[in-house]
């Protein structure tokens, strides 16, 4: 289930990646009262992250930050937090929690995070 990706931004800018959380016969699944975590970092050896993303899942018309129940996400960051990033190549996680057993990186990889030239 987890999945490599990379991606980049700039400071100032916001992202935005919307997933369809699946099993591996790509059905949809429900995550209801799951919970997802995002941290970057500028070594996955790194006890400490530098930097996370909003994770929310979305029903259609709503971006719910509590209670889900369809198999969609939405990863963010918002332009006052990635202004306050450090330019430069860091690595990420996204978790899914299921409960104290159940524990899935969904997504990981690289980012890099570009200066702007608005200051």
């Amino acid at each position: 289930m987890s999945q490599p990706y990379n991606f980049s931004f700039i400071q100032g800018d916001s992202y935005a990646l919307n997933l369809a959380i699946a099993d591996n016969t790509g059905s949809i699944l429900n995550i209801s009262g799951n919970i997802f975590q995002g941290e970057a970092k500028l070594a996955f050896t790194d006890v400490t992250a530098s930097w996370g993303f909003t994770c929310s899942v979305q029903i259609p018309g709503l971006i719910l930050n509590a209670a889900p129940s369809s198999g969609s996400l939405s990863i963010t960051v918002s332009p006052s937090s990635s202004a306050a990033i450090n330019a430069g190549p860091y690595v990420y996680s996204i978790r899914r929690i299921v409960d104290s057993n159940t524990v899935q990186t969904i997504l990981f990889g690289n980012v890099v995070v570009s200066a702007s030239v608005f200051g």
